[in-house]
């Protein structure tokens, strides 16, 4: 998963990685004209409030992969439009992460 290779790329001591998500997660890929959905499915439900949305990517997603939650902040996202509007306002989470600290029982 690119989550794994980022969360190995940071410094262990201050690194951070900064990541933005439209909530509620809907993703697909474009590929040229055409658009399709992604071959590894993460299992977040497409709809719901952004509360619920960034706390299944937190605990499902992110916190499984190793990464401590710095900070999340709301912010919105301005996505292209379409021939019915010129832009959509969605709502993003940015997350800012870092590795998580290994833990050993003794």
């Amino acid at each position: 998963m690119l989550l794994n290779e980022l969360r190995a790329l940071l410094n262990d001591d201050g690194g951070v990685l900064v990541l933005a998500v439209v909530v509620p997660f809907r993703p697909f890929v474009e590929d040229g004209q055409n658009h399709r959905v992604p071959k590894q499915k993460l299992g977040l439900d497409p709809n719901g409030n952004w509360e619920t949305g960034v706390n299944a990517i937190w605990e499902t997603v992110l916190k499984p992969c190793g990464f401590a939650l710095e900070r999340v902040a709301r912010v919105p996202y301005i996505s292209e439009g379409d021939q019915k509007h010129g832009a959509y306002i969605l709502d993003d989470a940015v997350f800012v992460l870092s590795k998580a600290k290994e833990t050993t029982s003794g």
